[in-house]
């Protein structure tokens, strides 16, 4: 969690040994209060979650972000810029949910 004084501006989860590999440390849910947003609460987020992962034996960390597959989705395609030019991460692997697959929510 981030917090501002009392106030709770910011969360992210972190896992490590993510899918059975004890090396790969994983993190998502990543959000950030819209009045605290673009105020490098997200990023402090991440370098959290990436020491947590180095304390307990992560070598590599990953996320993964949905993103529309004809690029509509601004917020997504603010954070893969996000993570890609201001953090440093590589995309990896790219792959397409279809419309109404059960990952990507409602219809």
């Amino acid at each position: 969690l981030a917090f501002v004084g009392d106030e709770v501006v910011g969360c992210s989860s972190v896992t490590v040994g993510w899918h059975g590999q004890p090396q790969l440390g994983q993190f998502g849910l990543l959000a950030v209060s819209p009045d605290w947003q673009r105020k490098g609460i997200a990023a402090q987020l991440i370098r959290a979650a990436e020491q947590h992962g180095i304390e307990h034996g992560a070598r590599v960390m990953q996320c993964e972000e949905m993103t529309c597959a004809d690029g509509t989705h601004e917020t997504s395609n603010w954070m893969m810029r996000f993570y890609t030019s201001s953090l440093g991460y590589t995309i990896v692997e790219r792959y397409h949910c279809q419309r109404g697959h059960r990952s990507r929510g409602g219809i």
